[in-house]
């Protein structure tokens, strides 16, 4: 017997772009996302869906969102109403494509890590996760 259900993990917490390697210095940071602002799309969450089932599984969860789409929700910070807004987009997005399960962690201490930068709003004197600077 095999498996018959997976979790998906959307997330790349890794630098390298189309190869990624593992973070090297994992207490900088997890790496940089590219990911702000871009929503999961019904489509492609579709399109995955048909090549997990292709190989005879079941979606059953996705495990977290990106740090670029919830960053300022956790640090009350200015892009925190649009990104509550995002958030429901991709939720229903996630509804409609028929996976039932959201795994999420908006956590201070696994996603931002302990790196003090100059970016995060003045209350706040911590963080590892970087918006792209692009």
């Amino acid at each position: 017997m095999g498996a018959t259900h997976i979790v998906v993990q959307l997330v790349d917490y890794v630098k390298g772009g189309d190869n990624p390697t593992l973070t090297q210095n994992y207490l900088g940071g997890w790496g940089v996302t590219r990911n702000e602002g871009k929503l999961w799309q019904l489509d492609d969450l579709l399109a995955l869906k048909k090549q997990i089932e292709s190989h005879g599984l079941t979606w059953a969860a996705i495990e977290n969102f990106d740090p670029a789409h919830w960053y300022a929700i956790l640090l009350d910070g200015p892009k925190k109403l649009q990104q509550l807004e995002d958030l429901k987009i991709m939720l229903r997005n996630i509804g409609k494509a028929g996976i039932r399960i959201m795994g999420y962690y908006f956590s201070l201490a696994g996603d931002l890590g302990l790196d003090a930068r100059s970016h995060w709003p003045e209350h706040c004197q911590f963080g590892g996760f970087r918006p792209s600077e692009n």
